[in-house]
């Protein structure tokens, strides 16, 4: 993925496992940097693999298929809708 996907979808998994964790009430250190800095695909994959290692069985096997289609879509995303994103979003940060 170009660096503009990649990032988009990194804030996702992060926003995405912020919500997981709440609802488990645990927390993992370093999760908070996974989208606001930028990563190695070691540390990275270290990270998934911490967060993977808390869910119950099937619970990791739906955000293992989750992560899969979100990497899909954004792999996917005409560069046009994906400009448009950025840009809607970029507002909501300024805002």
């Amino acid at each position: 993925m170009d660096e503009i996907r990649r990032q988009s979808f990194l804030t996702w998994l992060h926003a995405h496992q912020s919500i997981v964790l709440a609802e488990q009430q645990t927390t993992v250190s370093g999760m908070d940097e996974m989208a606001s800095s930028p990563e190695t695909n070691l540390t990275l994959k270290n990270n998934l693999a911490v967060w993977l290692k808390l869910l119950p069985l099937q619970n990791l096997l739906i955000e293992y298929r989750l992560i899969l289609d979100e990497i899909s879509w954004w792999h996917d995303l005409e560069a046009n809708t994906l400009a448009d994103w950025v840009l809607r979003n970029d507002r909501k940060v300024e805002e």
